[in-house]
Order: C-alpha cells, then sequence, then structure tokens
C-alpha cells in the first residue's frame, strides 16, 4: 500500500467534532484557500484516488497566486 505524506496544523489530530451540541457550527462552510502551487500538484498527483478527490473537490478561483483555489 502506497503511503502519503499529510502536513496538517496540530490542532487538527486535537479535533473532535460535538457535532449537535456544538454551538459554534465552526467548521460550516470552511473555505480552505490553496495556492497555485497545492492546486497543480493535486490535479496532477501520479497517486489516482488523489487526483479524484481533488478534481471533484477544488473549485478553481485564480484571485491570486496565494488563492488559487479551495473546497
Amino acid at each position: 500500500m502506497k503511503e502519503i505524506t499529510v502536513t496538517e496544523p496540530a490542532f487538527v489530530t486535537r479535533f473532535s467534532c460535538s457535532g449537535s451540541a456544538c454551538r459554534d457550527h465552526c467548521c460550516k462552510g470552511w473555505r480552505i484557500a490553496l495556492d497555485k502551487a497545492t492546486v497543480k500538484k493535486y490535479l496532477s498527483s501520479k497517486d489516482i484516488a488523489i487526483r479524484t478527490i481533488a478534481k471533484d473537490n477544488i473549485i478553481l478561483v485564480k484571485k491570486d497566486v496565494s488563492d488559487w483555489g479551495g473546497d
């Protein structure tokens, strides 16, 4: 099985969704901006699963190099 390196902020591993008990709904409507290089990397990945997820979920906005796509 192939291994994939995932980079994420430290708080992500400690996050636990409280579902309907959440009063903030912090994740609702999240828009995560991706820079141009990252969008290109995901869309051209040799791993078909990564490429498929990227094609299905990244919305190209092309505002500037640091905000090229998001979900």
